[in-house]
Protein backbone atom coordinates (compact mmCIF):
# COMPACT_ATOMS: atom_id res chain seq x y z
CA UNK A 1 0.00 0.00 0.00
CA UNK A 2 1.27 3.40 -0.46
CA UNK A 3 1.30 6.37 2.50
CA UNK A 4 -2.39 7.61 0.83
CA UNK A 5 -3.62 3.84 0.80
CA UNK A 6 -2.49 3.49 4.53
CA UNK A 7 -4.19 6.92 5.53
CA UNK A 8 -7.30 6.14 4.16
CA UNK A 9 -7.38 2.43 5.87
CA UNK A 10 -6.78 4.13 9.00
CA UNK A 11 -9.28 7.08 8.84
CA UNK A 12 -11.87 3.75 7.88
CA UNK A 13 -10.92 2.35 10.31
CA UNK A 14 -11.81 4.59 12.87
CA UNK A 15 -9.48 5.31 16.11
CA UNK A 16 -9.78 2.09 17.62
CA UNK A 17 -6.40 2.79 20.39
CA UNK A 18 -6.54 2.03 24.10
CA UNK A 19 -6.85 4.98 25.52
CA UNK A 20 -3.99 5.19 26.66
CA UNK A 21 -2.16 5.17 22.82
CA UNK A 22 -5.14 7.70 22.39
CA UNK A 23 -3.69 10.17 24.84
CA UNK A 24 -0.24 9.58 23.60
CA UNK A 25 -1.57 10.08 19.49
CA UNK A 26 -3.60 13.07 20.94
CA UNK A 27 -0.30 14.65 22.18
CA UNK A 28 1.71 13.89 19.03
CA UNK A 29 -1.37 15.56 17.15
CA UNK A 30 -2.60 12.26 15.56
CA UNK A 31 -5.72 12.45 16.62
CA UNK A 32 -8.42 15.09 17.53
CA UNK A 33 -10.58 14.83 20.21
CA UNK A 34 -14.32 15.72 18.44
CA UNK A 35 -16.59 14.38 21.58
CA UNK A 36 -18.23 15.97 24.20
CA UNK A 37 -19.06 15.51 28.02
CA UNK A 38 -21.05 13.15 27.22
CA UNK A 39 -19.83 11.02 24.62
CA UNK A 40 -16.07 10.13 23.95
CA UNK A 41 -14.96 10.36 20.35
CA UNK A 42 -11.80 10.95 18.02
CA UNK A 43 -10.84 11.10 14.96
CA UNK A 44 -7.39 11.04 13.02
CA UNK A 45 -5.85 13.97 11.92
CA UNK A 46 -4.78 13.73 8.05
CA UNK A 47 -2.70 16.42 7.46
CA UNK A 48 -0.46 14.98 10.66
CA UNK A 49 -0.85 11.34 9.34
CA UNK A 50 0.43 12.20 5.90
CA UNK A 51 3.71 13.68 8.02
CA UNK A 52 4.35 10.44 9.18
CA UNK A 53 6.59 8.10 6.93
CA UNK A 54 5.03 5.20 5.20
CA UNK A 55 6.91 2.69 7.64
CA UNK A 56 5.32 4.50 10.93
CA UNK A 57 1.58 4.72 9.07
CA UNK A 58 1.86 0.87 8.21
CA UNK A 59 3.12 -0.31 11.70
CA UNK A 60 0.41 2.03 12.95
CA UNK A 61 -2.28 0.22 11.02
CA UNK A 62 -1.30 -3.24 11.53
CA UNK A 63 -1.08 -2.06 15.21
CA UNK A 64 -4.55 -1.62 14.74
CA UNK A 65 -5.66 -4.58 12.78
CA UNK A 66 -4.15 -6.51 15.70
CA UNK A 67 -5.98 -4.99 18.46
CA UNK A 68 -9.73 -5.28 16.69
Amino acid sequence: MNKEQIIDSLVGHGVGLPLTSIQRATELGLVRFTGNQWNEEWQWNREALAECSAEDLQRLYEHLKEKS
